[in-house]
């Protein structure tokens, strides 16, 4: 997907917030080691940023810092009363900054919430949405433990193998060796790469039993380090938990416990071989053939679907490529309601339902609404009729019906009796006419379509 890499994120906050986690990280361990009013302030600092991002980015921080703590509590070495005091300072300068800034051009309370929708959807918000359950996997939650359970137990057998085959080879036993490469081979011969990201779930809780483990007895000094680390992936993981994957949100919630977990993989395969360096040879060359397969087969999975893409919407510098109408009609209907569009007066405002910003974009139409999506999210309990209020006081000269497939919002049919939208197709129906239809019902999965609507009064 277009919108879900590190160059074109979904959500800014995502690339910001997986730096701001590696720097928290960071700090944290320097304040376990050196503790002072300024790392205090830091890490208090790094912790309000948080707040302003993404709720997945203040769980971390929260468990981040809980950890540090009490690694600091077992050194015998307890936060002071100014290190609170400095790090509850830095922790309301983010939420406040943003909250004057919101403030010049909203309400008060309105320029709150705007600062601080990370932990305010969460914690205070009544909307529910289907679309959580399907990022976690709770719509399926027996199909998804049983393939975690098995892709765990297939790593756990895989690791174990190579592990006894390393050990023994360093102790002079020239066929043991030969364990290493084999689980590697079979990897290479029969993985689905897009689907490995099954392995990580009960990985990391190995890594997090073993880290919480060694942290405890103190039994090296990179471990609260090691365990700040899973500790802050088990966060951003903890979203996907039951659907691990690579791609879509993966790009960023399993990328700390993907390194983690392959990390300690390799220190342990390497811990086995010792100083032997025919073993270390070997286990460097089979997981190292087996990463570099992975990255290749995502790769290359990646250019087969950018390949699909032929079909060019927009011109000059707008111009992009999206898949041809035989694979999916999207395109086509965006290109198709754009060049209807620029027909019509420029001044005319256009709004797109369910969702096609890219539409007001391309056209250069005004939207008559901030909101740019209408989903359970947006319309959930009374918005949706203060939506309609809004659009009868000043209603837009167009509106455009597109397909859009919401089912993972636990919508089967946006705008049918009882579902999302119902309001707003009933306004629609009373104050416009369709000047055109292209395809099927905009909002049946059977056949994509479109229609532009002309407003009658």
């Amino acid at each position: 997907m277009g919108n879900c890499t590190y160059a074109l994120p979904y959500a800014h906050e995502s690339t910001h917030g997986v730096l701001l986690s590696l720097g928290l990280v960071s700090v944290a361990h320097r304040w376990i080691a050196k503790p002072g009013a300024r790392r205090s302030f830091v890490l208090g600092l790094l912790s309000g940023l948080s707040i302003v991002l993404k709720p997945e980015f203040m769980l971390l921080s929260a468990l981040v810092v809980g950890c540090a703590v009490l690694l600091r509590v077992r050194s015998k070495r307890p936060t002071t009363a100014t290190e609170i005091t400095w790090a509850g300072m830095a922790l309301v300068i983010p939420m406040a900054l943003f909250t004057l800034y919101f403030w010049c051009s909203l309400p008060l309370a309105a320029a709150f919430r705007a600062a601080n929708q990370a932990w305010w959807s969460v914690l205070v918000s009544h909307v529910h949405a289907q679309v959580w359950a399907s990022f976690l996997g709770a719509d399926a939650p027996l199909h998804n433990l049983g393939s975690i359970t098995v892709a765990g137990g297939i790593l756990a057998l895989s690791v174990g193998t190579m592990w006894l085959g390393a050990e023994r080879a360093s102790r002079g036993s020239r066929l043991a060796i030969l364990l290493v490469p084999i689980p590697c081979g079979l990897a290479l011969a029969g993985a689905d790469w897009l689907k490995a990201a099954f392995c990580v779930p009960l990985g990391l809780l190995a890594v997090l039993a073993v880290r919480i483990a060694k942290a405890i007895r103190r039994q090296d000094a990179e471990s609260p380090l090691r365990l700040l680390l899973a500790a802050g992936a088990l966060a951003l993981f903890i979203r996907m938990s039951l659907y691990p994957r690579f791609f879509h949100f993966g790009f960023y919630q399993a990328a700390l416990a993907t390194m983690v977990v392959l990390a300690e993989t390799l220190v342990l395969l390497g811990s086995a071989a010792g100083q032997h360096k025919m073993t270390r040879l070997v286990v460097r060359a089979s997981t190292g053939l087996v990463i570099a397969s992975a990255c290749l087969g995502i790769f290359l999975s990646s250019r087969a679907l950018l390949s699909l893409r032929t079909f060019p919407v927009g011109t000059g510098r707008d111009r992009f490529l999206t898949f041809a109408p035989k694979q999916d009609t999207s395109g086509f209907l965006v290109e198709k309601m754009v060049d209807a569009l620029r027909l019509q007066p420029d001044a005319s405002r256009v709004l797109v339902v369910p969702e096609g910003l890219m539409i007001n974009y391309l056209a250069r139409r005004h939207s008559p609404l901030p909101e740019w999506i209408f989903i359970d999210l947006t319309l959930a309990g009374s918005a949706e009729a203060a939506l309609v209020d809004r659009l009868r006081a000043d209603a837009p000269e167009f509106v455009v019906l597109i397909s859009r497939d919401l089912r993972e919002h636990g919508i089967t049919h946006f705008g049918a009796e009882g579902q999302p939208g119902q309001r707003l197709i009933a306004f629609f129906h009373q104050r416009y006419r369709p000047i055109l239809q292209l395809g099927g019902d905009p909002f049946t999965s059977k056949l994509k379509g479109a229609q532009l609507l002309r407003r009658a009064f």
